[in-house]
């Protein structure tokens, strides 16, 4: 009875790990979140390493991805996956100026993914 039970959980847990997403981002956000971190995921492990946080601004949720690696400048992308702004960054340091308020006013941060290989 016993074996029964040891082989009835290795069973559940290889089907269970076999389940699980690549990137485990919750999956209330949009699917085109999925495809940039694919998309970092298949360049080399970036110092500092990519993360990606969601924030309330202007009204809106917005998804922000921060410099990392050699990128030298953070993008701000709206629920639809559009680029709003570059709010830092560039040659400047101070990204394109079209959302130069979203440091002050941006409110409710959550890191929704970072990049594992980065803090290995």
């Amino acid at each position: 009875m016993k074996k029964a039970a040891v082989y009835i959980f290795v069973i559940a847990t290889v089907l269970i790990a076999g389940c699980r997403e690549k990137n485990p981002v919750e999956s209330n956000y949009p699917e085109w979140i999925d495809d940039v971190i694919a998309s970092i995921e298949e360049k080399p492990v970036a110092r500092p390493p990519a993360i990606i946080t969601i924030y309330e601004y202007n009204g809106q949720t917005v998804f922000y991805i921060g410099k990392y690696g050699s990128s030298n400048r953070s993008t701000l992308f709206n629920y639809e996956g559009q680029v709003i702004c570059y709010p830092d960054g560039g040659w400047n340091g101070l990204g394109d100026g079209r959302c130069d308020d979203f440091f002050v006013t941006r409110s409710n941060p959550k890191i929704i993914w970072e990049d594992p290989r980065g803090t290995q």
